[in-house]
């Protein structure tokens, strides 16, 4: 198994997301109370940019379709 480096925990801070990019992909870092959650950076169905959702406690909300 490949360990990548993404960032610091400081470029996530709590309840916070942020985007990165390595070998051309688009990752999202969510840190919900220290523990850090990494998915894909676009929304599945219409490919949008998660990073620009909108996080609710534990819901992260696609900025193009709501869901």
């Amino acid at each position: 198994m490949e360990v990548i480096r993404l960032g610091t925990t400081k470029e996530v801070p709590l309840g916070e997301m942020n985007q990165f990019k390595i070998k051309d992909r688009e990752l999202l870092v969510i840190n919900l109370d220290n523990h850090y959650y990494c998915l894909a950076g676009r929304c599945t169905h219409a490919g949008a940019p998660l990073v620009e959702g909108t996080l609710n406690g534990d819901v992260l909300t696609c900025p193009w379709h709501g869901s």
